[in-house]
């Protein structure tokens, strides 16, 4: 038998590969699910008092702001429909950016680095880091969605990477 390290090379970074993708999958599907609606009457009962409503002027729809500290609630569906993954493999030609990201949803490429493979997941709206974050200028608290999306999928990529 003959050893061949290029070989075992290539399945072990195929495996992490295709591993990393699923992972990253995990978490944008948390971080969209935990978006609900701000027309939902079901998650509006239990945070009216710390909720604002408002009015959407074009379309006469009414609104429910999600409280300081949880998720966004959706009112366009543009930042939920905007988180996405892309996946770097850093070698001697440079990134490879693959996944579900398109050339023009500038979620940013990783570092370029020889020996790993990166996934990054975020979003392209302007406004998606001041939800985040918060915005203090404007009086906006944080409303977070991707951080929580990954501490709640932690657990699921554990088990993906010890046991599959």
């Amino acid at each position: 038998m003959k050893w061949d390290d290029k070989a075992l090379k290539t399945e072990v970074r195929e495996k992490a590969r295709r591993k990393l993708i699923r992972a990253a999958a995990t978490v944008e599907r948390e971080c969209k699910k935990s978006m609900l609606s701000g027309s939902q009457g079901r998650s509006i009962i239990a945070t009216k008092e710390s909720s604002r409503q408002y009015t959407r002027t074009k379309k006469k729809k009414t609104h429910w702001s999600s409280p300081p500290g949880e998720p966004p609630h959706v009112d366009t569906g543009r930042l939920r429909a905007s988180v996405t993954w892309a996946l770097s493999e850093g070698n001697q030609q440079g990134n490879q950016i693959v996944g579900p990201a398109q050339a023009g949803d500038q979620v940013e490429a990783p570092d370029r680095d020889v020996a790993r493979i990166i996934a990054v997941i975020g979003t392209n709206v302007d406004y998606a880091k001041a939800l985040e974050f918060g915005f203090l200028p404007r009086g906006l608290k944080a409303r977070p969605y991707l951080r929580p999306a990954l501490k709640r999928a932690t657990a699921k990529i554990r088990y993906l990477f010890a046991h599959e």
